[in-house]
């Protein structure tokens, strides 16, 4: 049975020599629907840029020609950053052991043992397999902290104005309940005070009342009747507005309670901070400078390290120095904005050059903020915080 990820799996066989190439895709397509091979050094860019693959099998005679090929991609195109892709590559017997520790380094993703025992083709497909379900989950885990937080913060919001809300029409039905005994007692004395002055002779308001026992009779049953009827109906209709307001709060209490567990537990997660920065002293520095507690920090020391790191997470924040090996942290800036997969995540540009220029360049090439070095902690973590507030 195909799985999702290999139903969907592009591959993308990278190698000089063409015959090897195409062995390779007659026997992949046997297990997989979209193979293609890349064999002309000039269309390296061209040929990734087209195919889009999810893995990369780099079938070369040398593993110092895989690391070329990655490195060309990486000179030569931006698209290196468009897409999660995962790379595996060939080696013989006599490269097997540098080719672990290149994966080690995460120069590679994995190896396969290939030359010069072509059945191990079996192991070749089960490694990109698991490249293609990799590449499946991370697409489908899109969501860092930042971004769950988020959420969070919102249900928070709404348990405070549900809660705002109770409270306030609790104090208002009170407050009515209250002003309804206040209505009706001013309501009986004034009319009291009316019929005091009807029958009083010394006011001008005075006329024979033929039967002062009937009309207060008749003023009593008004009290007591007509204004009471039109009281207990409205002491009715506040109670049961304030029966059906705790039927729902009684009903909404479970799944706030469980909302509430689940904003704590989000409350846990770490924001990732990537630290691009091939400055030792640095990297040292940004690491104790954040506490552990509340944040994750992952490093690279130029761009190819970058990618490889992009390849495989989304970091909530990205620390980048303007001063790197390759690419500078400007143009790598540039590239990041250009990928839709990328570009939502903030850039702070981290300089010692604060001149005007710079800062409007790195601006330009679409950074969120800029730190200038030397920075203190504080300047730091108020940057951070101004990103993402915990």
């Amino acid at each position: 049975m195909t799985t999702v990820a290999e139903g969907t799996s592009r591959i993308l066989i990278a190698s000089d020599k063409r015959g090897d190439a195409e062995a390779l895709v007659g026997d992949l397509r046997q297990e997989f629907a979209h193979v293609r091979a890349s064999t002309d050094p000039a269309k390296i860019g061209e040929d990734f840029e087209a195919h889009a693959p999810n893995v990369v099998v780099l079938a070369f005679d040398g593993l110092a020609k895989a690391q070329n090929y990655c490195s060309v991609l990486e000179r030569g195109r931006s698209s290196l950053l468009l897409g999660d892709f995962r790379t595996v590559v060939l080696c013989d017997r006599v490269e097997f052991v540098a080719a672990v520790e290149l994966c080690r380094q995460e120069l590679f993703d994995d190896y396969v043992l290939y030359w010069p025992e072509p059945d191990d083709r079996f192991r070749l497909a089960m490694s990109i397999r698991i490249a293609s379900r990799e590449v499946a989950a991370l697409r489908a885990f899109r969501r860092r902290p930042r971004d769950l937080l988020g959420h969070a913060r919102h249900v928070e919001e709404l348990d405070r104005i549900l809660q705002t809300e109770l409270g306030s029409f609790r104090r208002q039905s009170a407050d009515m309940t209250q002003l309804l005994a206040t209505v009706e007692a001013g309501i009986a004395s004034a009319m009291g005070d009316f019929s005091d002055r009807l029958c009083d002779e010394r006011s001008s308001d005075w006329f024979e009342v033929k039967d002062r026992e009937a009309l207060n009779r008749e003023i009593d049953r008004l009290k007591t009747h007509e204004i009471g009827v039109a009281r207990r109906a409205v002491a009715a209709e506040m109670q049961a507005a304030r029966a059906r307001v705790r039927s729902l709060k009684d009903k909404l209490e479970p799944a706030l309670a469980g909302s509430r567990a689940l904003v704590d537990e989000l409350r846990k997660l770490k924001p990732l901070v990537l630290v691009v920065d091939d400055d030792e002293f640095s990297r040292e520095f940004v690491s104790k400078a954040l506490d552990p507690q509340r944040w994750d920090v992952l490093f690279a020391a130029d761009g190819l390290a970058t990618v490889n790191h992009l390849k495989r997470v989304r970091p909530d924040v990205i620390l980048m120095d303007i001063r790197l090996p390759g690419i500078d942290g400007v143009s790598l800036t540039h590239e990041l904005k250009s990928s839709p997969e990328l570009a939502h995540i903030p850039v702070i540009m981290m300089t010692g050059d604060s001149r005007k220029e710079t800062l409007v360049s790195s601006l330009a090439a679409g950074a969120t903020s800029y730190i200038v070095k030397p920075f203190t902690r504080a300047v730091l973590t108020e940057k951070l915080h101004k990103i993402f507030p915990l």
